[in-house]
């Protein structure tokens, strides 16, 4: 159970996390699908068509933070982005599924912080409850490894 600082920086940490969730900015998840459609364009795009494709990725990410969207675009590039053919441009439901991977650990940074403030101290365990206990564990010890 945390306490003085701890809480106070386990909340900041929350406050942050919280505002990472917030989808876009748009502005920033196009930069980096643009990076995308440019690194994998292959013969020469008109800027309609590398448009077209970024338009067609965002749709695919929009309601997801820009953080999350860079960060995938960076995993692909890196070949980090689990058992797939980096070779090629991910389809826009991979790099959904890529960046929704991404934002799912802030998010779930985000409950376990939740939990540890929402903690509940135990009470002591009682001495004949505990002996029980450390008997019981000896015995599937011996049990397991005779």
């Amino acid at each position: 159970m945390p306490t003085g600082g701890q809480r106070v920086a386990i909340e900041q940490r929350c406050e942050q996390l919280e505002r990472m969730a917030v989808a876009g900015p748009e502005k920033r998840a196009l930069m980096s699908l643009g990076r995308l459609v440019g690194f994998y364009a292959t013969g020469g795009l008109s800027e309609q068509q590398a448009t077209v494709k970024a338009e067609v990725y965002m749709r695919a990410v929009n309601d997801l933070p820009a953080w999350a969207v860079d960060e995938a675009v960076d995993r692909w590039f890196r070949g980090e982005a689990g058992q797939r053919n980096y070779d090629f441009a991910p389809s826009p439901a991979t790099l959904r599924e890529v960046a929704q991977g991404v934002a799912s650990i802030a998010a779930g940074q985000l409950v376990m912080m939740r939990r540890i403030l929402n903690a509940k101290p135990i009470d002591e365990i009682p001495d004949e409850v505990r002996e029980a206990n450390i008997q019981r564990v000896k015995q599937i010890m011996e049990e397991t490894f005779q």
